[in-house]
């Protein structure tokens, strides 16, 4: 029973998020980096800023690395989120996200969205 318990709690932090900056001023890169639990039934990792961008990493089960990083340059306004989700070759997928202020916005059409 309690290696069952210990299983579900790694599966629940299959995959982990740290933003950098949380908040930025419109225009600046942001750094993303997702950390993931190896296991031989990952197969691929999206790291996105929701709504405008997404880069997709193919992984090689437990041989692939614990942490993926990725910057985007020029965030526009209207950024709300990010988010890391890895998805396995079982079908089931794991999402971690974050919330993220884009300041310098004020009056931006893109900011009314």
């Amino acid at each position: 029973m309690a290696t069952l318990l210990c299983s579900m709690l790694l599966l629940l932090n299959a995959v982990s998020i740290r933003v950098l900056p949380a908040v930025l001023t419109a225009g600046n890169p942001i750094r993303i980096t997702c950390s993931i639990l190896r296991r031989p039934e990952n197969r691929t990792l999206v790291i996105a800023v929701e709504g405008y961008w997404s880069s997709e990493y193919q992984l090689n089960g437990e041989d692939s690395p614990a942490i993926i990083q990725k910057v985007y340059e020029h965030v526009p306004c209207g950024v709300e989120s990010v988010s890391c989700t890895l998805e396995e070759n079982t079908g089931r997928d794991y999402r971690a996200a974050l919330p993220v202020y884009v300041s310098g916005c004020e009056g931006s059409r893109e900011n009314a969205r």
